[in-house]
């Protein structure tokens, strides 16, 4: 899409799947080089949990658009950890462009959600930076939310390990374990506990983010790991038993529980 900023996080993203045990050697070794993640400093394995609504148009343009050309796909979601009117929720446009990836992101308090949905643009007081890239990256969330009619799509939570490099902010390890989803209920944050389906199990996804150049030692890691990259995108595989059906699909797999739930 043309109309998308060329602008924000720019980086390069692979991903693997791996087993527990491979996991945990990645760990290992990413530990030595780069830095926990504040989010998981103190928690247990150093793990945060992660809750995410993808957001799409009643016929599930965007899936369609990922499931069909897989090298070039955006993405539209609200992240966040907790649920509370004035707790934050980090809006994100996320393109992909093969290997690269633009992500766009900003800040706001939940409760200025319905609001950001219907087409408005919530005040200063709501926003957690009032930076103008950050007001930027509201203004093409809400503005490209309302021109597809986007409304939450799918949920998915997993808890993540994530090592950063505080020098370099492109570069960035995560390995994501416990990874759920299902149908939201509505269009507010939630955290479910119900009909929940795995996503990749039993495999943990690790990702590499990276600047313009992948380190050296990110290629000893992989070689020594005999790791291999695939395609693991979540909202993708979250949805993948509806096929091309679109929006009747939708709805009747919303209406029954998952099988593993």
């Amino acid at each position: 899409m043309d109309w998308i900023r060329r602008q924000g996080d720019v980086h390069y993203e692979l991903n693997y799947l791996t087993s527990e045990e491979v996991a945990r050697q990645v760990a290992v070794c990413v530990s030595s080089r780069l830095e926990l993640d504040e989010e998981g400093i103190g928690k247990p394995g150093g793990a945060y949990p992660v809750h995410s609504l993808f957001l799409d148009s009643e016929d599930l343009a965007l899936y369609r658009k990922a499931l069909n050309d897989n090298e070039h796909r955006w993405q539209l979601r609200i992240r966040y950890s907790e649920v509370g009117a004035d707790r934050p929720a980090i809006l994100e446009v996320k393109r992909r462009l093969a290997d690269v990836v633009i992500r766009d992101h900003c800040e706001v308090n939940q409760n200025s959600l319905p609001e950001l949905l219907a087409g408005q643009i919530p005040t200063l007081d709501r926003m957690h930076s009032h930076s103008a890239t950050h007001r930027a990256a509201l203004e093409q969330f809400v503005t490209l939310t309302a021109r597809v009619g986007a409304r939450p799509r799918l949920y998915v939570a997993y808890l993540r390990e994530c090592y950063v490099d505080p020098e370099h902010p492109a570069v960035r390890v995560s390995l994501d374990r416990q990874i759920v989803c299902r149908i939201p209920s509505d269009d507010t944050p939630a955290i479910y506990t119900d009909h929940l389906r795995h996503l990749f199990r039993p495999y943990v996804l690790v990702e590499l983010n990276y600047g313009h150049r992948f380190p050296d030692w990110f290629r000893e890691m992989v070689e020594d790991l005999d790791l291999t990259a695939c395609e693991a995108d979540k909202y993708v595989e979250g949805l993948r038993p509806l096929g091309n059906w679109g929006r009747s699909g939708l709805e009747a797999f919303a209406s029954k529980a998952p099988a593993d739930a």
